[in-house]
């Protein structure tokens, strides 16, 4: 009995930091990317690299000054609730921006970053009295594969 061939690809985490950015309101924001799964799509792009799918999840983790604290809502609100009344917040510096990086069972070096897309702050709290950000983001990937896996274009 032959044993299935699964399209994912085990990796190692090399780097897997906390970036971490200082907004316009005064907060700091930490945000991490947590990669989870490596599928090979058995694709490729025009230049003959691999075409890889990933599986992530995003942590973020704000904390405001003082003054920008104030007492939990409670119950929690309804994400659809959070966009009522936010205010645009940008990031005024990077404290830590580095990238994730990956080593692929196959030989591949995987690097991914985290673009956040925009931030808003809500007028409701969280349980620690903490202002509710929404946070909109994207992950970029660079792939650096070795020349064995590259497909010959036609």
């Amino acid at each position: 009995m032959s044993v299935p061939v699964t399209p994912y690809i085990d990796f190692e985490v090399l780097n897997e930091p906390w970036n971490v950015y200082e907004l316009s309101d005064g907060s700091r924001l930490r945000t991490r990317l947590v990669l989870l799964n490596v599928l090979n799509t058995g694709q490729y792009d025009d230049l003959g690299k691999p075409i890889y799918q990933t599986a992530n999840t995003t942590l973020f983790v704000v904390r405001a000054p003082k003054e920008l604290k104030g007492p939990p809502t409670i119950p929690l609100p309804d994400p659809s609730e959070l966009l009522d009344y936010a205010i645009d917040v940008s990031i005024s510096r990077h404290v830590v921006d580095a990238w994730n990086i990956y080593s692929l069972e196959n030989g591949a070096k995987l690097k991914m970053k985290l673009i956040i897309t925009s931030i808003k702050r809500s007028s409701k709290y969280d349980p620690f009295g903490e202002p509710i950000y929404v946070i909109s983001s994207q992950p970029v990937i660079d792939l650096d594969v070795p020349k064995t896996l590259l497909r010959k274009i036609k």
